[in-house]
C-alpha cells in the first residue's frame, strides 16, 4: 500500500482497502493523502470527513479539513474545524498558524495577528512541545519528546515495551506443521 513514489497506484490499493474495510480510520486517512496529494480535493474532503465520523478526537483529521475548506474559499466551516482542532491538540502551533490565515481570508486581521502573536509569544517562552512521530497501535501518533525518555530504554537502545515478544508462542505454534501435514521444503 504505501508507494509513495506512485500515487495512483497507492489511490487503487487505499481504495479497494476502504472495499474491504470501511470502517478503518487509517485507510481513510492515508486514502485522503493520496487524494490531496492527486489534486482530488473534493474526495479528500469526503475522507477526512470520514475519518472524523469514525474518530471524531482526531486533531489532524481537522486540521486537514479546514486545510481545505480555506483552499475551497469556505473561511467560515474551515475556522470551526481549526478551532475544534486548537481544542484537541492546544500545543500543536501548527494548528494556531492555520486559523491565523483563516482569519486573514475571513477578512478579520485582527484576530489573526492575535492568532500569530500568541505562536510568537509561545515559542519565545520555550512552550512549543516537541515531539516525535512513530506508529503507536498502527497509528501515526505524536509522542511529546519530553515522555521519550519513559519509553526507550537508552543503555539497550530498544524501546521498554518489546510488545513483539508477546507474540512468540504464536509465531512458534505458526511455524510447527500441522498434525497429519507432511512438511516439504
Amino acid at each position: 500500500l504505501y508507494t509513495d513514489d506512485d500515487p495512483q497506484a497507492m489511490r487503487g490499493h487505499l481504495a479497494t482497502a476502504l472495499v474491504l474495510m470501511p470502517d478503518n480510520p487509517r485507510a481513510h486517512q492515508r486514502y485522503a493523502q493520496v487524494l490531496d496529494t492527486l489534486g482530488e480535493k473534493p474526495a479528500a474532503t469526503r475522507h477526512w470527513k470520514c475519518l472524523l465520523s469514525l474518530k471524531p478526537e482526531t486533531g489532524e483529521a481537522r486540521y486537514q479539513l479546514a486545510r481545505l475548506y480555506l483552499e475551497a474559499g469556505q473561511a467560515k466551516d474551515a475556522e470551526q474545524e481549526v478551532r475544534e482542532a486548537i481544542k484537541l491538540e492546544q500545543a500543536n502551533l501548527q494548528y494556531h498558524l492555520l486559523l491565523g490565515d483563516v482569519l486573514e481570508a475571513d477578512g478579520r486581521p485582527a484576530e489573526a495577528a492575535d492568532a500569530v502573536a500568541a505562536v510568537s509569544a509561545a515559542l519565545g517562552a520555550g512552550r512549543s512541545d516537541a515531539v516525535a512521530i512513530g506508529l503507536d497501535n498502527g497509528e501515526i501518533a505524536r509522542t511529546p519528546l519530553r515522555r521519550v525518555d519513559d519509553l526507550v530504554d537508552w543503555a539497550r537502545r530498544r524501546p521498554r515495551d518489546q510488545w513483539w515478544l508477546r507474540l512468540r508462542r504464536v509465531m512458534r505454534d505458526l511455524a510447527e506443521p500441522a498434525v497429519g501435514t507432511r512438511h516439504t521444503p
